[in-house]
């Protein structure tokens, strides 16, 4: 049987809990000013990118680079970067590196 005290339960972590809730550290990739597309949400003619988790219109600045375009999977930025909300898979099945 298993028991805990209550310490013990305190100190176990929340597998669904999200990474920025109650002061936890953002992720490394969000720390070193890496820009992460997060969703799009669109309705009709209104696009929504969200981006380190907030949330941006077209024309938007974020991290002084303006938004020129959100399309239904990534965003367009005016630097000449495109922000993917999907990562490539790069090792097809039955290719993975050891």
């Amino acid at each position: 049987m298993l028991s805990l005290t209550t310490a013990e339960a305190a100190a176990l972590k929340d597998p669904t809990r999200p990474a920025a809730y109650a002061g936890q550290q953002h992720t490394e990739s969000i720390e070193s000013g890496d820009l992460v597309l997060n969703s799009v949400v669109k309705a009709g003619r209104d696009a929504i990118a969200v981006i380190n988790n907030n949330m941006y219109k077209v024309g938007a600045r974020v991290q002084g680079v303006r938004i020129k375009y959100i399309g239904d999977s990534y965003v367009k930025l005016a630097d000449g970067r495109q922000l993917n909300l999907f990562q490539s898979v790069k090792n097809s099945k039955g290719n993975i590196p050891k």
